[in-house]
């Protein structure tokens, strides 16, 4: 089981794509500065999740895990996100 802290960095590595597309229209804006520290800052989180998965896969527990049903969930995010 994950401690409280990785599961914080987990969960906040999904702000990195947010950060890329704030550095790509930063960068178009001129704010160059503005730009590169995001995308140093995004970069950096990619990093930790890595990490946290290669650690993650190399000293957590494993047990079998069986499916019995399978349902789609959340059908309104996934055309959300195909119309975005």
């Amino acid at each position: 089981m994950l401690s409280t802290l990785a599961k914080i960095l987990l969960t906040s590595t999904a702000i990195a794509p947010v950060g890329f597309t704030y550095a790509w229209v930063a960068w178009f804006d001129g704010e160059k500065t503005f730009a590169s520290l995001a995308i140093a800052a995004s970069l950096s989180l990619v990093l930790v999740c890595i990490w946290m998965l290669r650690y993650a896969k190399k000293n957590l527990e494993r047990f079998n895990f069986t499916v019995a049903t399978v349902e789609a969930a959340d059908r309104e995010n996934m055309g959300f996100l195909l119309l975005g």
